[in-house]
C-alpha cells in the first residue's frame, strides 16, 4: 500500500547490463534521482546504513557489474565507494543549497548581499585571477551539466586505472582478483518478493 519506505533504485538486480561503466552510470543516476526525491536519505549515516532486501538487491547488482573489472574485493568496494561518494556529496551540496534559506532564515539574496563587500574586495584585488574569471562567468550558478561531467570524470579515471593495469609489463591477474559472479536477483526476489 503506497510508496515503499525506501524505493528500489533497481527493480531487478539483473537489469544492470551493458558492462561495468553503463551499470555504474545507471547506479549513479538512480542514486542521484533518489537523493533528490528523498533528501532525508542524505542524513542517514553510512556507518549505519538502511538495510533491506531492495538495498541488498541494488548493491548485489552493482557489485556484480564491478566484478567484471577483475578487481580485488577491496578495490571493488573502493570503486563503489568512490562513485557513491561523488553522487551523495554533490547531491548533498545541491539539497543544502536548495534548503539553505528555510534552514537559516536568511534568503539567498540577503546572504549574498552580506558577502558582497568582501567578495568585491577579493575579486578586484588581482590576487585571485582564476576565482575572478570563474565567478564572472556565472559558472557557480550553473549546475545543469555538472553532475554528468563529474560522473564522466570519475568513471574515466577508473577506466584509466584499469587500462594502466593491463598495459605493457603489467600482470593481467593476481591472486587477489576475483571472477565475476552473476547477480542473484531472482533468488532474492523469491525470498523477499
Amino acid at each position: 500500500a503506497g510508496e515503499p519506505f525506501v524505493e528500489r533504485t533497481y527493480p531487478d538486480a539483473p537489469l544492470l547490463i551493458g558492462g561495468w561503466r553503463a551499470s555504474l552510470e545507471e547506479f549513479a543516476r538512480g542514486a542521484w534521482a533518489q537523493f533528490h526525491r528523498h533528501p532525508w536519505l542524505l542524513q542517514v549515516s553510512q556507518a549505519r546504513p538502511i538495510m533491506g532486501p531492495n538495498e541488498m538487491l541494488g548493491t548485489e547488482a552493482v557489485l556484480a557489474a564491478i566484478a567484471e573489472m577483475g578487481l580485488s574485493d577491496g578495490e571493488t568496494v573502493a570503486v563503489l565507494s568512490t562513485v557513491y561518494a561523488y553522487v551523495s556529496g554533490l547531491a548533498r551540496n545541491n539539497v543544502e543549497y536548495a534548503q539553505a534559506a528555510s534552514t537559516t532564515g536568511v534568503s539567498d539574496a540577503d546572504w549574498w548581499a552580506a558577502q558582497a563587500p568582501f567578495l568585491e574586495k577579493v575579486l578586484t584585488s588581482g590576487d585571485y585571477p582564476n576565482l575572478t574569471r570563474v565567478s564572472e562567468s556565472g559558472a557557480w550558478e550553473s549546475t545543469d551539466d555538472g553532475f554528468e561531467f563529474g560522473l564522466k570524470c570519475v568513471l574515466d579515471g577508473i577506466e584509466l586505472q584499469l587500462a594502466a593495469r593491463s598495459g605493457p609489463g603489467q600482470p593481467d591477474e593476481d591472486e587477489h582478483r576475483r571472477e565475476p559472479k552473476p547477480a542473484s536477483g531472482q533468488a532474492a526476489e523469491q525470498e523477499y518478493g
